[in-house]
């Protein structure tokens, strides 16, 4: 995808959206032309990587925050990206702690979710950061990833990998032996399940290392509410399971959230 290149003069900022530790996120107005406008993102890089252009560059899916610009003006370096104004989908769930969402909602947001990473892995990129904080909601209740700052492309296991990302939602694969493997963001999706599932943070409280050693040597998890019903219950247990090559596809993930149930068949026409 051929990406335009624009000047920082073009862009109004305004509110800081969010920041990482390598970005800030503001909100901004990008002026096209006269007569024309439109609200985005615009990720000032701190330290710049082209490989989170490149790979954003490549995709375009409902379920993927698109970019749409940069800035390249040294020293100032920005993804323009669409905005999505429901903020980040942790903000959400956080002004909604101890109540349920609604489970229409709960699956519809889960399949979403699962939607997106089905599509990375079509492209052949693991995007390694799975998390609440990088889910955020556009008009109509999209839920879109974003954040492809540590993103890589993947056809097999990659060894020697580097271990950043936040411990909370890192395979055991990666925090122990340092590969990443192609089922990666299968785990860290189970993680985001349970966030959908309960509102609460994993791991909530508890330090960096102390993470590292009970998902690595005390086989802990986040605790599975008992009211969980068993199907999601049971693919939470099968995305976190030790092996990466025992986890499930995301092929079977995607039939498990979306319960028959919930999208019944349509009832067939005597008359036809």
């Amino acid at each position: 995808m051929s990406l335009s290149k624009i000047k920082r003069s073009d862009l109004t900022f305004g509110e800081e959206l969010g920041r990482g530790g390598f970005s800030v996120v503001y909100k901004a107005i990008w002026k096209q032309s006269l007569f024309e406008s439109q609200e985005v993102a615009a990720k000032k890089l701190i330290k710049p990587q082209a490989n989170e252009m490149k790979i954003m560059s490549q995709l375009e899916h409902e379920n993927i925050v698109k970019l749409l610009a940069v800035v390249d003006e040294n020293p100032d370096f920005y993804l323009i990206l669409e905005l999505c104004p429901g903020g980040s989908l942790r903000t959400y769930l956080d002004e909604r702690r101890g109540k349920r969402l609604p489970e229409d909602q709960f699956y519809d947001w889960a399949k979403q979710a699962a939607r997106s990473i089905e599509y990375l892995k079509k492209m052949g990129i693991i995007h390694k950061d799975v998390k609440s904080e990088n889910y955020v909601i556009a008009d109509h209740n999209i839920l879109k990833l974003t954040d492809f700052g540590l993103a890589k492309e993947i056809d097999a296991t990659i060894e020697n990998a580097t271990g950043s990302a936040t411990y909370a939602y890192m395979a055991p694969e990666l925090l122990k032996d340092f590969i990443l493997s192609p089922s990666y963001d299968i785990f860290s999706y189970g993680v985001v399940v349970y966030e959908l599932w309960t509102t609460q943070k994993p791991f909530e409280g508890v330090e960096g290392y102390a993470i590292i050693w009970k998902v690595c040597h005390l086989n802990e998890r986040p605790p599975i509410p008992d009211d969980c019903p068993e199907p999601i219950a049971d693919l939470m247990r099968q995305c976190w399971l030790e092996k990466w090559k025992d986890r499930p596809s995301i092929d079977h993930v995607l039939t498990v959230v979306r319960p028959s149930q919930l999208n019944p068949a349509p009832q067939s026409c005597r008359a036809c």
